[in-house]
């Protein structure tokens, strides 16, 4: 079909509205680190967030590192792993406020197999997007990895060759 432009911006308009509502994109709470925004739904769930990143597990409160400074601390070590660092990279959203269903409907927009089940987490439109419940400090360094790889290269790798990188920083991290 051939499109004239008043269609294709009424189109592209009316996506950019109704994509983020029926995603759950919006009504999310911020905290901003120096590398990522943190995306959560409320105050608890920046605690547990800050919880499943710190490494401690139950013991979290033995620290008093906030969420943000954990997540730059990650990203850090993430560009130190990888060796990409002396270049700024663009903020990294990482949106926790989303449910299962909705994940596994972000994760297969687009793909021509359709999953049953959600991955853990995952990077995809810019933006890192992970329950809450599946968290941890691993996965989100592997995310990350996804995102520094994406941004850093002139030419994006192969899949299979971003994915090995991507695993290896997860071991590293720990």
């Amino acid at each position: 079909m051939n499109y004239t432009r008043k269609q294709w911006i009424a189109i592209l308009t009316t996506w950019l509205l109704l994509v983020p509502l029926s995603y759950g994109w919006v009504n999310a709470e911020e905290s901003q680190a120096k590398c990522c925004t943190i995306l959560y739904g409320s105050p608890s769930d920046l605690i547990d967030f800050n919880k499943a990143i710190s490494g401690l597990g139950i013991f979290t409160f033995l620290s008093d590192k906030s969420a943000p400074e954990r997540v730059d601390e990650i990203f850090k070590k993430v560009v130190e792993i990888l060796g990409m660092g002396g270049r700024a990279f663009p903020g990294l959203p990482i949106d926790t406020t989303l449910d299962r269903e909705t994940l596994l409907k972000i994760w297969n927009h687009g793909r021509k197999v359709q999953d049953q089940k959600p991955p853990k987490a995952f990077y995809k439109y810019g933006k890192v997007h992970v329950h809450i419940d599946d968290l941890r400090r691993g996965i989100l360094a592997h995310e990350m990895a996804h995102h520094i790889i994406d941004t850093y290269l002139l030419v994006r790798p192969p899949t299979k060759t971003a994915e090995i990188l991507a695993r290896y920083v997860e071991r590293m991290i720990r």
